[in-house]
């Protein structure tokens, strides 16, 4: 039977860890392999948009690494583990990171902010004591997955500050995130893609849609995920919707069609969803786009993902055109949940035209009672 690369890596998880079963409790060497594999699912549960999975085996992760913190240390050579695949203390550096994606996935904003700010420290300690003559011996790769830790925590915490509506805070992570990359060609190569993708998203967000363009054009060219590839087209296909460029949106149409997805996580199924449903909104063909909001809003209804509900929910209401209450109390918890406050201004004017349609209709009325 062929399996899919996602079927196979679960198949060879569950195997490990029934092999794990076996091992003696006490040795070191266990709890390092279980990082291992709680890593390699934190990663694949996250590349998925499998946000229930990530957090129960974050937690594992977490639990593993606070229980290697009491246990043994870094210049112990007594108890050092025959699985030698990270040292303890850039194990407890990537743990941070994962925390810090996985809450910016689930919209903490507060949560990420404080596992940034505590990695960041924990890496700029790692380093200063590694200048000194007393730290062992410094593993290979070591400095180089640190300075990648680095990138990744910049590449989240920009994403954040746009989330909060803040172009200046953005625009200087950004900085600081190009000028780590300009000090290693590897880093530059592996995360050029991520940069421009973002740079995309903060011309947008500064109405700068020419620019905007040029830089998710660039991040199609450096993709090197099936993942960021997808992102970066569903982002140029709003970037088009939203100037009425219909013959570029038709040419990514296929890229964006949510049953033919190069990427498997439902993440960006539901958001391929919501970029139909707003296309099918824009040219008033409303049955087609309620369906599509259904669709994307059942996707993620298990993993709880507040930024997809409330724009599925923003734009029902969009569609309904009349004041419903129940609707716009959804709307109005899943932005506060989200976070996000460019999603927070658009509950506002929805409210604001409602409000504006209701005086008018009032003002007629009164008008013609007058006339009358």
């Amino acid at each position: 039977m062929d399996l899919s690369r996602e079927e196979e890596l679960m198949k060879s998880i569950m195997e490990v860890s029934e092999k794990l079963v076996t091992l003696n409790a006490d040795n070191a060497c266990l709890d390092y392999i279980k990082a291992f594999c709680c890593t390699v699912q934190i990663c694949f549960f996250i590349s998925a948009g499998l946000l229930k999975s990530t957090k129960t085996c974050l937690r594992q992760l977490q639990t593993l690494v606070q229980t290697m913190k009491l246990t043994y240390g870094e210049t112990v050579p007594v108890v050092l583990p025959t699985f030698d695949w990270m040292g303890k203390e850039t194990l407890i550096a990537l743990t941070y990171v994962l925390t810090v994606i996985q809450s910016l996935q689930t919209c903490q904003i507060e949560r990420a902010h404080k596992y940034h700010s505590i990695a960041m420290r924990h890496i700029t300690d790692m380093r200063r004591l590694m200048t000194k003559s007393n730290w062992p011996v410094i593993r290979r790769g070591a400095l180089d997955s640190l300075a990648a830790f680095e990138i990744i925590l910049l590449e989240n915490i920009s994403a954040a500050q746009l989330m909060l509506a803040r172009p200046l805070e953005t625009i200087s992570v950004l900085g600081a995130m190009m000028e780590r990359m300009r000090q290693s060609t590897d880093l530059f190569s592996h995360f050029e893609a991520q940069l421009h993708t973002l740079l995309g998203m903060y011309c947008w967000f500064v109405r700068l849609p020419d620019d905007a363009e040029r830089q998710f054009q660039a991040a199609l060219r450096t993709a090197k995920d099936t993942e960021s590839w997808t992102v970066v087209n569903l982002s140029l296909a709003i970037l088009y919707l939203m100037t009425c460029r219909e013959a570029d949106f038709y040419g990514l149409f296929e890229r964006i069609t949510p049953g033919k997805l190069q990427s498997s996580s439902s993440l960006l199924k539901a958001s391929a969803h919501f970029v139909h449903a707003l296309h099918s909104y824009l040219h008033s063909r409303l049955q087609e786009a309620k369906s599509h909001i259904t669709d994307s809003v059942t996707i993620v209804r298990d993993e709880g993902v507040p930024r997809i509900q409330a724009l599925a929910t923003l734009l029902s209401a969009k569609l309904v055109a009349v004041d419903v209450p129940d609707m716009l109390i959804a709307a109005n918890n899943f932005a506060t949940k989200s976070s996000d406050h460019s999603l927070a201004l658009w509950l506002n004017q929805i409210i604001y035209d409602i409000n504006l349609t209701c005086y008018k209709a009032i003002a007629v009325g009164v008008l013609n009672f007058i006339a009358n």
